[in-house]
């Protein structure tokens, strides 16, 4: 209600020569409209009421319709939720195009070894089974992001993509959190510092482990 309001109040007519019923008009419709939105008493500032539909205007038709339909859902009229929405929306678009246009390196005429680089696959949703990939699982998004921590460790997923088919280390998707600009999904919780040194650590051993047991193999 509150959005057609503002919409009306963002598309008023421009005048372009005197005219006293011209600015009858435009008068009447401001104030209607203004009066509007206060008769609403909103639970949100005003101007976060004009700022979300400044911002939802200027995206495409699909991703207005999925907005209005979670909007609706849910009662969601922050902006900051529209951001995070819109957020969303611009990670799974970029995932999608990582995975039909991955990165070719450069043939030469000598082949060398080189590390290789994966983008994510997703053949259904690991929580809900769903036809989705992960970060769109609303399951998912509901759960603490602790429990998020959880599920992607049980079922050893990328920590960066959420994808299955690779290791974080080897995931071409060029995702930061946005909390600690580090390799890993916002939608997964930030590691101390400590906790950090200790999976590096860990790291660490296991490779040092491995090295000496395929000493010892080679040995014998």
């Amino acid at each position: 209600m509150a959005a057609a309001h503002v919409k009306s109040l963002l598309s008023l007519p421009v005048i372009n020569k005197e005219s006293a019923t011209d600015l009858r008009a435009l008068i009447n419709q401001f104030q209607n409209n203004l009066n509007a939105i206060k008769a609403l008493d909103l639970s949100i500032p005003l101007h976060e009421v004009f700022l979300s539909q400044i911002l939802i205007e200027h995206v495409d038709e699909v991703t207005i319709k999925q907005w209005e339909m979670k909007a609706f859902s849910q009662g969601i009229t922050k902006l900051e939720a529209i951001i995070k929405f819109l957020e969303g929306e611009c990670q799974a678009l970029e995932l999608i195009h990582a995975s039909q246009h991955p990165r070719n390196s450069k043939s030469s005429g000598v082949s060398k070894p080189t590390k290789h680089a994966y983008v994510a696959t997703h053949s259904s949703c690991v929580l809900c089974r769903g036809n989705h990939p992960l970060y769109r699982c609303k399951q998912f998004r509901k759960a603490s992001s602790q429990q998020r921590l959880n599920l992607i460790k049980q079922n050893q997923l990328c920590f960066n993509c959420l994808g299955n088919s690779h290791r974080t280390s080897q995931c071409k998707i060029e995702w930061r959190c946005k909390v600690c600009n580090r390799k890993h999904n916002s939608l997964l919780p930030c590691e101390s510092e400590s906790a950090q040194k200790n999976n590096r650590n860990h790291c660490n051993n296991e490779h040092q482990l491995q090295l000496t047991r395929t000493k010892q193999n080679n040995s014998n």
